[in-house]
């Protein structure tokens, strides 16, 4: 593994796992049931996508994969208050979802 430590590895998959929880958990406590198929394909599919798309970066690009993991230093005000919104409101679109689906 070129430029990333078997510990730097071991953190991006339990944040990734803690992620998946926190998801399962906004998506769903308010449904109320475990039996929702819908919501256990997206947990399974978004948790697929971001593993590949780390290990690729592992072994393809690690500057990149470690430039993306954080906010640069140089992004503009507006766009630190959008994503500051956008984080906020995210767990919002879970939360909803679950009601829905209950």
């Amino acid at each position: 593994m070129s430029g990333i430590s078997v510990r730097k590895l071991v953190r991006l998959i339990s944040r990734l796992l803690v992620i998946l929880g926190i998801m399962t958990a906004l998506l769903f406590l308010p449904a109320g049931r475990w039996d929702w198929r819908p919501a256990w394909t997206l947990i399974f599919s978004f948790g697929a996508f971001f593993l590949l798309y780390a290990f690729r970066g592992i072994y393809r690009d690690p500057e990149q994969l470690q430039e993306r993991s954080r906010m640069a230093g140089n992004v503009k005000r507006w766009d630190k208050i959008i994503m500051t919104i956008y984080t906020a409101l995210l767990p919002t679109v879970f939360i909803l979802a679950g009601f829905d689906a209950g």
